[in-house]
């Protein structure tokens, strides 16, 4: 009879669980700007599409005043099978909003899950 380990690793594997599809963006440098700095652009990783699963993480609707102007930022939790390609450089593309990777686990150290917090920040 399965455990409760082996029910939570089904919980997060399990191909149910991931009902999301996303588009894993890594950035490159398209050059100089003229200005002495660099272009960044957005470039979509191999394999473009990544199924996962997403929930609003803890405190997910904070609003923070900077500047004299209110930004609304909200954080959220996406679970999906290992990429290597993730990394906390990455975004993430979800009906079409863009979430910031701040950080990046291996959850089993097996590679096998990965969870990665993102934020989507909105002026």
């Amino acid at each position: 009879m399965p455990g409760a380990a082996t029910a939570q690793r089904d919980r997060l594997t399990g191909s149910g669980a991931y009902r999301h599809r996303v588009t894993v963006q890594v950035p490159t440098m398209a050059g100089a700007d003229g200005d002495g700095g660099y272009t960044e652009t957005w470039t979509e990783a191999i394999p473009a599409t990544w199924a996962v699963s997403i929930g609003a993480a803890p405190r997910a609707d904070e609003e923070a005043a900077r500047a004299g102007t209110t930004i609304a930022q909200a954080t959220y939790v996406v679970r999906g099978r290992y990429r290597a390609d993730v990394t906390s450089r990455a975004r993430v593309v979800f009906a079409g909003r863009l979430l910031n990777v701040i950080t990046v686990r291996n959850l089993d150290e097996r590679r096998r899950v990965l969870e990665v917090i993102c934020t989507e920040v909105v002026a």
